[in-house]
């Protein structure tokens, strides 16, 4: 049993940019994908404010959070149940 298989666990999944399900994406009843395949981000090698390509449902993580977040601003009484269903 993992974390993610709990009841009321929000698990991350990831899709490509075409909204195909990316084959290292989490899987299972509780996931919810974002896209977080070939995503710009910032990163540390080479140049300052350098930009590289990365994959992972570590790209996709930031969105959903903030997807979840701005709802919750505009629905302050929702639990955490009924923010993940309109997610």
């Amino acid at each position: 049993i993992y974390p993610a298989s709990f009841n009321g666990v929000v698990t991350v999944g990831a899709f490509t940019p075409d909204l195909l399900q990316a084959n290292f994406s989490n899987r299972g009843r509780n996931v919810i994908g974002v896209v977080g395949d070939d995503v710009v981000s910032a990163s540390n090698r080479g140049a300052v404010d350098a930009e590289s390509i990365q994959s992972g449902t570590s790209m996709s993580a930031p969105s959903l959070a903030g997807m979840m977040a701005n709802l919750w601003q505009l629905m302050p009484g929702l639990t955490a149940g009924e923010l993940t269903r309109l997610v």
